[in-house]
């Protein structure tokens, strides 16, 4: 003899183990989206020193640099979030046979959060380097190449 509750939670574990490691998977891709995220913004601001040189040789602000980085982030960001949430919905409506009545796939606290979390990545990628950008001697930014 065993109880209610025993019987219930030995049936409902592999689905519970099995939702775990899909969570852990999930939040592993988002871990990586973001650290390819600052790669890759980081990168694209490298790349601009010269850029930025020029423009702190010839008077431009910190809110101007900055704003220029930012506008460029928020460009990328912005086209791979759209990209990633239309994808996202498209290619969760297979999965919505294996959750109960009570799940979404298609939740929008779920996706917003993904995509502000990104968002807040891109906000942070795009400034970590536009700040060490921004310190560069213009006479040694224009020297490097």
């Amino acid at each position: 003899m065993t109880t209610m509750e025993y019987t219930v939670a030995s049936s409902t574990l592999p689905n519970e183990i099995g939702a775990a490691l899909l969570g852990a998977m999930g939040a592993l891709g988002l871990v990586l989206a973001n650290i390819g995220l600052y790669g890759v913004l980081a990168y694209a601001v490298s790349r601009r020193v010269r850029e930025i040189g020029v423009r702190v040789a010839l008077g431009a602000s910190w809110a101007h640099v900055l704003r220029i980085v930012v506008e460029q982030a928020i460009k990328l960001v912005g086209t791979g979030v759209a990209a990633g949430l239309a994808l996202a919905l498209v290619a969760t409506r297979p999965l919505a046979g294996f959750l109960s009545a009570r799940v979404s796939v298609t939740d929008p606290t779920t996706l917003l959060a993904v995509a502000a979390m990104l968002g807040l990545t891109a906000l942070v990628a795009a400034f970590v380097p536009a700040v060490r950008a921004f310190r560069v001697d213009p006479m040694q930014a224009l020297r490097c190449e």
